[in-house]
């Protein structure tokens, strides 16, 4: 004999294989009716994502709706779930649209993947691109960062950047890609490669144009003019 958790009816033997889920514990009736409670709030969830930012009130109440039907807060969060990453994939992708992130919308999207409860890998992968996004922040506000390179630099000189480019050389005949990386200073923007390499200073730069992919340097010399792919371009903003 099974019992419902929710109602407390109980199911007889025979019934009970189309009557009774013994995941939820619930009986059909009751399953039927939390779907229709699921989906309500689902509803007005995505409402209140649409209609500006949730807040904790927002949040509380929801919570309280939940519990006077008698059902469990993460299993609702686990019903909209699909909708929670939707809305935080939507910020994320909005601020790398504009190119940066402020730090009250970085910690308005810490705080809900907390009251979302969003698993923990999904939490990391978010984190990776919030600081991302608060790297290029500080890098279009002239926050720069300083880091140790791995190449010797001038005294007074300092490292902000160190990443790997691969330079395309365009000849007549030819393409040719020179696989190396950045090393971007307070003095000049360095190009490395086991190939040979060069160094640019800053005001011989003329244009410089970005595309998903890579950046293109317009030189006043020859030496380093062209193409440069970069798994981030943003970040040599």
């Amino acid at each position: 004999m099974s019992i419902c958790n929710r109602c407390g009816k109980e199911i007889g033997l025979f019934e009970g294989l189309l009557s009774f889920n013994k995941i939820t514990n619930r009986c059909r009736k009751c399953e039927n009716d939390v779907l229709n409670i699921f989906n309500n709030f689902r509803h007005h969830f995505l409402e209140a994502c649409y209609s500006g930012k949730i807040s904790d009130h927002t949040i509380l109440q929801f919570q309280n709706g939940i519990a006077q039907q008698n059902l469990s807060w993460d299993e609702a969060l686990l019903f909209i779930q699909n909708d929670s990453f939707s809305l935080i994939e939507r910020y994320l992708t909005s601020a790398e649209t504009d190119g940066g992130i402020s730090e009250p919308d970085a910690n308005y999207i810490f705080k809900l993947q907390q009251l979302l409860r969003l698993p923990q890998i999904n939490q990391s992968a978010f984190l990776e691109r919030i600081q991302r996004l608060r790297f290029i922040t500080n890098l279009r506000t002239g926050r720069l960062p300083s880091t140790v390179p791995s190449v010797h630099l001038d005294a007074g000189e300092i490292c902000h950047l160190e990443i790997a480019a691969t330079y395309t050389k365009v000849n007549l005949r030819s393409v040719k890609t020179i696989p190396g990386r950045f090393v971007i200073t307070n003095k000049k923007l360095n190009f490395l490669s086991e190939s040979g390499g060069w160094k640019i200073l800053w005001n011989n730069i003329m244009r410089i144009e970005r595309d998903s992919q890579s950046i293109y340097l317009e030189l006043s010399t020859k030496t380093g003019n062209g193409r440069y792919f970069l798994k981030d371009p943003l970040l040599t903003r």
